[in-house]
């Protein structure tokens, strides 16, 4: 019994970590997942996506919530993150089945300096915080792609969100604001 234990133990010491992990490595990812900069702009989710054409492109989600507001969030383990963390939440309208916004988180954070000119990137402060700040930029289709941060400007980040400009004032009733001040 114990030349079992000992042999299983050897066995596992010895087996590859992605033996047990469910993540994909980066350079494995479905070329949806992150945003890219081409010639033409920001290349990512044009957010007229269904859910089944998600499906297509991402696989299917580890957890699906639907919230009580006509919201279904679809969450993701893709690449190299912590198996608690979500890569990606995408959430859609629960009534036509459509993609309304997409967060991608990064662990650890990123430089995403190419992804906002200063041409076209403002940076707004979330009222009554302080020290949070969103830069914003304007993309083709009515999106908006904000990069989430408490440092200075430059500084890597752990979050980037598309979002249909029309639901910003759902999740960001503050930004919504600004925005229709022509800030």
């Amino acid at each position: 019994m114990n030349r079992l234990l000992v042999l299983m133990g050897a066995l596992l010491t010895a087996a590859p970590p992605a033996l047990f992990s469910a993540a994909e490595p980066a350079s494995r990812l479905p070329a949806l997942a992150d945003p890219q900069v081409k010639a033409a702009g920001v290349v990512w989710l044009t957010l007229e996506e269904s859910m089944e054409d998600v499906a297509r492109s991402l696989g299917r989600p580890a957890l699906v919530a639907e919230s009580g507001a006509g919201l279904v969030s679809w969450q993701f383990q893709l690449g190299e993150i912590d198996h608690h963390d979500f890569s990606h939440v995408l959430v859609f309208r629960a009534a036509d089945r459509k993609l309304l916004s997409v967060t991608r988180n990064y662990e650890p954070e990123r430089k995403v300096e190419a992804l906002f000119p200063a041409a076209e990137t403002r940076a707004y402060a979330a009222p009554g915080t302080g020290a949070y700040h969103l830069k914003v930029r304007r993309l083709p289709g009515g999106r908006l792609l904000m990069a989430m941060s408490l440092a200075q400007a430059g500084a890597p980040v752990g979050q980037l969100v598309l979002m249909k400009e029309t639901e910003v004032g759902r999740f960001y009733p503050w930004l919504a604001a600004e925005l229709a001040g022509g800030r």
